[in-house]
């Protein structure tokens, strides 16, 4: 059994995505969609209502996000900082 993940922001479902995920059904036996519930939910065109009402439970926040070049917010490791820099997260 081959499952592939395909993670992302599907805001808004387009063409492009869909395609993606025909394709990806064609090469593997699953394929799992990640992404969050709101955007999960507009990807199912037939939701039941089991669907509807589990997803569209989850609960939604507004957060501010500052992009920044501090190093001294940064990982140590200056290589990780392409991918890294995203889940950079400060508190208090």
């Amino acid at each position: 059994m081959t499952v592939v993940l395909y993670p992302g922001s599907f805001d808004p479902v387009h063409n492009g995505h869909v395609e993606i995920i025909e394709i990806a059904a064609k090469l593997f036996d699953h394929v799992v969609v990640a992404t969050h519930a709101d955007q999960a939910l507009r990807l199912l065109p037939d939701a039941s209502g089991t669907e509807t009402r589990l997803l569209g439970a989850f609960g939604y926040s507004r957060n501010r996000a500052v992009l920044h070049s501090d190093p001294a917010l940064m990982p140590k490791r200056r290589a990780v900082w392409w991918w890294r820099a995203s889940m950079n997260i400060r508190s208090g």
